[in-house]
This record gives structure tokens, sequence and C-alpha cells, in this order.
């Protein structure tokens, strides 16, 4: 029997994930926008949160999204 398979999303704003970007050595605003036109990205941003069983938000701490994690996989 196949394992089923979950696909959790994990949202960030764009200041977080500028911020990671920067602390990548990638920073910039403009990158960010480069980053965003792949074709991957768009699809990142607009098609897997809405296809997610699970989305968890990057703003929580790591134990905050492991107990809604663990809570929400409960209910599946």
């Amino acid at each position: 029997e196949p394992t089923p398979l979950i696909l959790v999303f994990v949202e960030a704003d764009d200041l977080l994930r500028t911020s990671r970007l920067a602390e990548r050595g990638e920073g910039e605003d403009a990158r960010l926008g480069l980053v965003e036109s792949h074709s991957t990205e768009r699809d990142v941003l607009e098609g897997l949160p809405q296809l997610a069983d699970i989305r968890l938000s990057a703003d929580d701490s790591t134990g905050s999204a492991v107990a809604t994690l663990r809570a929400e996989l409960e209910l599946l």
C-alpha cells in the first residue's frame, strides 16, 4: 500500500524572506524580485498554498510550529 503524501506549506512574509536572502548574501530587493519571477517560485507562491494539506507560519516558534503540525496530522 502506498505511503500517503502530506504537503506542508510554510508561509513567510516578504520581510522575513528578504531577511533570509540577506543572511545568505542574496538580500537586495531586486534579488527577491528576480527570485520570485522564476516559474518555480511563482508556483510556490501561487499554487502550493492552495494544494497544501497543512499550512504553517514561519513567524511561529519552532515549538509552536511542531505542536500545530502534530495537531493537524492527528486530524488527517
